[in-house]
C-alpha cells in the first residue's frame, strides 16, 4: 500500500512538472495558433455564407480564448475580436445586412486596439509571453500588424465594390503572418546575428578562418606548459594539431581571444554531421542515439593564457562564442573531452562529468599523452528550465537576446507534441549514460 501511494505521488509530481513546462511552453506555440486563426476566420468572412462565417469565427475565438485562459493567458485583441464577432453574429441574426461593411467594421476595430495597445507601450504579442521577449521584436511584430490593418481598411474601401476589396486584404493579412513568423523563427535584422567579431573591455574575440597555424601554436604551447607535460609524447602533439587537416573543415569554427595582436584565449566548436565528433574517437563513445534526441556540438580546445585567467572578461567572451553559436545552430547538447586539470573551469560553465568518477570511461589518454574527461551540458535543460546557470557568472549579459529567443520559439515548435521524457531538456546526465549504453553502442 506504502509503495501503490508512494507510485501515485510520483506520477502525481511527473503530471504537475509536465504541466508547468507546458504552460512556460505553449504560449510560444499559441502565438502562431492565433495568427492562423486570424487568417482563416477573415477567410470564411471573405469567401462564405456570412452568417455561417461569423458563427465559426465566433466559435473559434471562443476556443482560443478557452485555451489563453488555461494557460494563463490574457490577450485583449483575442477577448475584443470574441466580443465584435458576437456582435456582428447577433446582427446577423435581426437581418441587420453589413455586406461589404463587416470587413471594415473588422479592420477599423483591430487597427484602432492594436494602435492604442501601442502608444500605451502594450504591444499586444507581448501578451503571449508576459514579462519575457524581446521588447524591440515585440514592437516591430505589433506595427507590422496594426500597418496591414490599416492598408487592410484602405483597400477594403477603395476596391468596393470589385473583388478586390476582399482578396488584396486578405493577401495583405497572410503577408503579416508570414513576416511575423519571418522575424520571429528566422532572421530579425543583421543587428541580431552572431558575430565572428566582437570585443568586451578591450579584449577582441575573432573566429579564426586564415591564421589556423598562430592558433595552432598558441594551443600547442598551452599544453606543453600545462600540469601534464610529463605526459606529453611531443611528436604526437604535433602530428595530431600542428599537422591536423580537420580545423579546416566547414564543421568546425575557432574562437580567439586577442589582447592587441597576441593570442590569449581560444575554443574550438565542432558541429556534429555525418562523421563522429572528435571526443567519440578520443573517448571511445558512440554518440548517435544523443544525436537523435538533439544537436550535438563539441567544445574543446578551450585554453587562457595563465596570466588572463582571473579576467573574466576573457572565459565570459569565449563562453559567448560557444553559446551563441548553439544558439544559432539550434544545439541541445554540448559536449567537451576536458584536460582533467581543466574539468573545474569546465563545470563551472554548466559542464557536468558524462561518467562517476568510478566510471573507467570517466577518463582517456589522448594520441599526445594528455589525460581527458568526457564532459556534458544539457544546453536546452539550461535554456528551458535552469536559467540562473547560464547567468550564473555574467554569461547572460552578453549573449543575443534574439538568438536566445529564438531557439527557445525554434525548441517549442520542434518538441512540444513529444513526449516529455523525450525531450531534450528534460534529460539528466543519468539519462544521457543510459542513451550511450544503448541501441548506439558505447564504449567499454
Amino acid at each position: 500500500m506504502i509503495s501503490d501511494n508512494a507510485a501515485v505521488k510520483d506520477n502525481d509530481i511527473e503530471n504537475r512538472d509536465e504541466h508547468r513546462n507546458n504552460d512556460r511552453i505553449f504560449p510560444v506555440f499559441f502565438m502562431f495558433i492565433s495568427l492562423v486563426n486570424l487568417v482563416f476566420c477573415l477567410g470564411f468572412i471573405f469567401f462564405i455564407d456570412l452568417q455561417i462565417a461569423l458563427i465559426i469565427a465566433m466559435s473559434c475565438y471562443l476556443f482560443i480564448i478557452v485555451l489563453e485562459l488555461k494557460h494563463n493567458i490574457r490577450s485583449p485583441i483575442s477577448i475584443f475580436i470574441l466580443l465584435m464577432y458576437i456582435v456582428l453574429t447577433s446582427l446577423s441574426f435581426f437581418d441587420v445586412y453589413l455586406g461589404h461593411l463587416t470587413g471594415i467594421i473588422i479592420f477599423t476595430s483591430l487597427a484602432i486596439l492594436v494602435g492604442g495597445l501601442l502608444l500605451a507601450g502594450k504591444p499586444f504579442t507581448a501578451f503571449y509571453s508576459p514579462e519575457r521577449g524581446l521588447k524591440s521584436l515585440h514592437y516591430a511584430n505589433s506595427s507590422i500588424w496594426l500597418l496591414a490593418y490599416l492598408l487592410s481598411l484602405f483597400f477594403s474601401l477603395y476596391f468596393v465594390p470589385e473583388i478586390e476589396f476582399i482578396l488584396v486584404p486578405y493577401a495583405i493579412c497572410i503577408m503579416a503572418g508570414l513576416i511575423t513568423i519571418f522575424f520571429s523563427l528566422v532572421w530579425f535584422g543583421r543587428h541580431n546575428t552572431r558575430k565572428d567579431h566582437f570585443s568586451i573591455n578591450n579584449i577582441d574575440f575573432k573566429r579564426v578562418t586564415e591564421n589556423i597555424p598562430e592558433y595552432q601554436a598558441f594551443f600547442i604551447e598551452k599544453v606543453i606548459a600545462d600540469e601534464q607535460r610529463n605526459l606529453l609524447l611531443l611528436d604526437e602533439l604535433q602530428l595530431e594539431i600542428a599537422d591536423s587537416t580537420i580545423d579546416k573543415n566547414n564543421n568546425v569554427m575557432i574562437f580567439c581571444a586577442y589582447d592587441g595582436e597576441k593570442i590569449v584565449g581560444c575554443i574550438r566548436c565542432v558541429l556534429a554531421g555525418d562523421s563522429p565528433l572528435p571526443i567519440e574517437h578520443e573517448a571511445n563513445l558512440d554518440l548517435q542515439n544523443l544525436k537523435r534526441v538533439g544537436s550535438v556540438l563539441q567544445a574543446g580546445r578551450f585554453s587562457i593564457e595563465e596570466k588572463y585567467r582571473d579576467r573574466p572578461e576573457v572565459i565570459t567572451g569565449l563562453f559567448k562564442c560557444l553559446i551563441e553559436l548553439a544558439l544559432e545552430r539550434d544545439i541541445c547538447f554540448i559536449v567537451g573531452n576536458a584536460a582533467t586539470h581543466r574539468v573545474t573551469m569546465y563545470m563551472r560553465m554548466g559542464f557536468d562529468l558524462l561518467f562517476a568518477p568510478s566510471d573507467p570511461r570517466s577518463q582517456s589518454k589522448l594520441s599526445y599523452g594528455t589525460l581527458c574527461t568526457p564532459m556534458v551540458m544539457n544546453f536546452s535543460n539550461m535554456i528551458i528550465k535552469n536559467s540562473d546557470k547560464a547567468s550564473k557568472y555574467g554569461f547572460g549579459d552578453y549573449v543575443n537576446p534574439y538568438l536566445l529567443e529564438r531557439w527557445y520559439k525554434r525548441a517549442a515548435l520542434r518538441f512540444y507534441f513529444k513526449k516529455i521524457s523525450n525531450r531534450p531538456w528534460e534529460l539528466e546526465v543519468k539519462d544521457i549514460r543510459k542513451l550511450l549504453n544503448s541501441g548506439g553502442g558505447a564504449a567499454q
